[in-house]
């Protein structure tokens, strides 16, 4: 069976069109976990942040000894209520970002699925002419 130009071309397009379906959907499957459970995808800096009262005030105060101020000064219950509260508006960014990133993923998926059925499509024509 002799190809076509026209058929290799096209089948060309629709195989780079796979392979770009398949990265798509790993990294829209990477944004729905971001959405579903963002502190799961939160990166390390961000994570161990919010991980104790102590973090927190060491990553918001570099110098040790300002650090140490405000950990005796500040009362327990404050500290709390301000890590949880950072921590929440985080999350929110966190989930926001996934929601963007899926919305990117969608529009490329389906980009992607209008060249593949457009090329396989004139790979069937090309296929059937040359027979």
């Amino acid at each position: 069976m002799r190809k076509s130009i026209l058929e290799i071309y096209a089948l060309t397009v629709c195989f780079f069109a796979v392979v770009c379906f398949v990265f798509v959907a790993a990294l829209a499957i990477h944004d729905a976990v971001q959405i579903i459970s963002p502190q799961f995808t939160l990166n390390r800096h961000h994570y161990e942040r919010y991980l104790s009262n102590e973090s927190y005030v060491r990553a918001a105060h570099p110098n040790p000894a300002q650090a140490e101020v405000v950990l005796k000064t500040l009362p327990r219950e404050e500290l709390t209520r301000q890590r949880l509260g950072e921590l929440k508006q985080t999350l929110r960014v966190e989930r926001h970002d996934g929601q963007l990133n899926l919305f990117k993923m969608l529009v490329v998926l389906v980009v992607d699925a209008v060249a593949f059925a457009i090329h396989w499509k004139i790979g069937q024509v090309a296929r059937y002419e040359a027979a």
